[in-house]
């Protein structure tokens, strides 16, 4: 159990583009690794923070880092709105 981490790592690395390996990853897991690869690689495609959102306002107005702020509105793009607040 020790070397999982390293051994999904490896799979990964060695196999198929979109073969889930993990056989312990979880939806919450793959939401933030999809919304960490598109705040850091698709950043000027991610939408505005949504007013309506409590999360998006209380970013704004906190001093909450911008990659997870990024991460968060990303979240906003394939989440459904009662999922999005949640992460």
């Amino acid at each position: 159990m020790k070397r999982a981490s390293e051994d999904v790592d490896a799979a990964r690395a060695a196999g198929n583009k979109g073969v889930d390996y993990d056989p312990f990853d979880s939806v919450v897991g793959t939401q933030i690794r999809l919304g960490r690869h598109i705040a850091s690689d698709h950043a000027e495609d991610l939408p505005e923070a949504d007013p309506s959102c409590e999360k998006c306002m209380s970013d704004v107005a906190s001093r909450t880092p911008e990659p997870f702020i990024l991460e968060h509105r990303a979240r906003h793009v394939f989440a459904p709105p009662r999922i999005v607040g949640l992460l």
